[in-house]
């Protein structure tokens, strides 16, 4: 190990409070049974026996009759030292059961990785007699690291998954940490077979490590420590977990007292005026008032506790250690929740348009609308400030101006799931009016259609109820007069007609259908809502197509030459 990989191992072991590591593997064995070595011996050629001097290969060879050469090599063998015999058997039983030829030297490695933390090989065997005084010497401070191998069927009693029901046996004592490690598995597979193992076997993941013994050669000590950072991280992170947990069911019960200590009053002016006043559903208010009583207590309770402030500081020193581990699937999904609203949500409660609301013609044409969030705002007499009719849609696209990126900004997570990548073309605008979108809120569907014989729904809040009775209504009905007038819609239309519906059928929505009715009519423009960017990120992208139309514009600069 260099010097970065052994501090970094050292941090992450501190963190942890390791005293102590053991690994317990059948490559430990006390000593090998002449029986079992015999029986390897045989199924290997006898130029591959490990540890033996080339001479006594050499008079292995020469014996033809295999009673006469299993007794010169019982011979050989009993004249080894000890720990040769354990070594060789190893080397044998790999070559025997096409295991890396370089296992054992993994296994000393470990002796190397953890000189400094009162590193210990045992057999299965050994642990079975020691196993419960080893666990009962661990503590808070001095947690003990035990390292399994997963296939423990070559030692005396042992099985092949021998290893992964010595961890479920630990699963519940705090002060030990357990580690699988086994050579049946690549690098690339760790996670899926750890995710695997902790699902078939009901072992908690922050319970147990899973390694690749690839990870313990040299040149991959590096994948050995940051799958150790994973465990550090995973341990800590359910601790915190759980109390914040705790936290969150305290402040929750602190919240709904300060919630239900609203009297009517306060209530008529917090919840219901307030939400008439923003133009807000009243729940999502209710919402707003409930979070932040929530919050505030969930702060004041981690003031006094000390734990999490630790739980933090390891957590955060842990995930500094040998960088990320890049974009994860849960961290997109939180994105998307936290970025959008759905279509579902926001037209089914008749939401009013908002700057960042995405619209579609036919699910093949994209645009979003951004405004200032005021002049969208209808007012308690059904209108909007000074008249603001028309609304500025910006075409989104999948393809980036690569040569000015800031024409082009990204709509992160955007439709994430098609694989595909969506960008916001400035270059791309449309005015179009207001009242066109706005057929959208009348509609559980997001569906820009107005028909004249019917009412506005219960849902919508009273300003839009008042702009649907006073003003859609009378626009609208301007369509039908016009029609009636003509009874025919052709390229012969008076030129009244054609301002009219080049009036409502502006770039880039235009009519649908249009269907004359017995008292009344019926019309669609061909636009959705389908989605909702939030307001801080809508405020941005409106901020940053500010700044591509104040963009300073120079003449050529001639000194730099042409190409």
């Amino acid at each position: 190990m260099n010097e970065d990989d052994k501090k970094n191992l050292s941090q992450l072991l501190k963190i942890l409070h390791i005293s102590k590591v053991i690994c317990i593997d059948d490559n430990y064995s006390d000593a090998p049974d002449i029986g079992d070595v015999k029986a390897v011996f045989l199924k290997i050629p006898i130029l591959k026996i490990p540890g033996i001097p080339d001479q006594n290969i050499q008079k292995l060879k020469e014996i033809e009759d295999t009673d006469r050469r299993l007794d010169k090599f019982t011979e050989i063998w009993e004249n080894l030292e000890p720990e040769r015999k354990i070594e060789n058997y190893s080397a044998m039983r790999s070559i025997n059961d096409k295991e890396p030829p370089e296992d054992f030297e993994n296994f000393k490695n470990l002796n190397n990785i953890f000189s400094k933390y009162n590193f210990e090989a045992m057999s299965p065997k050994q642990w079975q007699t020691e196993g419960d005084n080893v666990i009962n010497t661990a503590r808070k401070e001095r947690k003990i690291m035990l390292l399994f191998d997963m296939d423990l069927s070559h030692g005396a009693g042992g099985t092949e998954h021998g290893g992964i029901d010595e961890i479920k046996k630990l699963s519940n004592r705090k002060n030990i940490i357990c580690g699988l490690i086994t050579h049946k598995n690549a690098v690339d597979d760790e996670k899926e077979q750890w995710n695997k193992i902790a699902l078939n076997h009901s072992i908690k993941k922050e319970d147990f490590l899973f390694i690749s013994k690839k990870r313990l050669e040299p040149e991959n000590i590096l994948g050995f420590i940051k799958m150790l950072k994973l465990i550090t991280i995973n341990r800590i992170a359910a601790t915190m977990r759980t109390k914040v947990k705790n936290i969150l069911a305290k402040a929750n019960e602190k919240a709904y007292e300060d919630l239900e200590s609203l009297d009517v009053c306060d209530f008529d002016t917090f919840v219901c005026k307030s939400a008439w006043k923003e133009g807000m559903w009243e729940p999502d208010m209710l919402f707003r008032i409930y979070n932040t009583y929530l919050k505030h207590e969930a702060e004041r309770l981690t003031l006094t506790d000390t734990d999490l402030q630790q739980l933090a500081t390891d957590i955060r020193n842990a995930s500094q250690i040998i960088g990320s581990f890049g974009q994860t699937k849960a961290g997109i999904e939180y994105e998307k929740k936290e970025r959008y609203k759905t279509g579902e949500y926001i037209n089914i409660h008749h939401f009013p348009i908002e700057s960042g609301d995405i619209f579609t013609i036919g699910g093949f044409k994209y645009f979003i609308l951004l405004s200032q969030p005021c002049e969208l705002m209808m007012r308690s007499d059904g209108q909007r400030s000074r008249s603001f009719n028309d609304g500025l849609l910006i075409r989104i696209t999948n393809k980036p101006y690569d040569e000015k990126p800031f024409c082009t900004p990204e709509l992160e997570y955007w439709n994430y799931d098609t694989g595909n990548k969506f960008y916001v073309d400035f270059r791309e605008k449309n005015i179009t009016k207001l009242c066109i979108l706005d057929l959208c809120v009348f509609n559980s569907n997001g569906k820009s259609i107005f028909n004249s014989k019917k009412t506005c729904p219960d849902k919508v809040l009273p300003a839009w109820q008042l702009y649907f009775n006073k003003h859609i209504t009378k626009n609208l009905n301007k369509i039908s007069i016009v029609y009636n007038d003509t009874k025919h819609c052709n390229k012969n239309l008076p030129a009244r007609i054609n301002k009219l519906f080049r009036t409502y059928a502006i770039e880039p929505f235009r009519i649908k259908h249009f269907e004359q009715q017995k008292d009344g009519f019926k019309i669609e423009f061909n636009c959705e809502r389908v989605d909702r960017l939030c307001k801080e990120r809508a405020a941005a992208l409106l901020s940053q197509y500010a700044f591509y139309l104040s963009r300073a514009a120079f003449e050529t600069d001639l000194g730099k030459g042409q190409t």
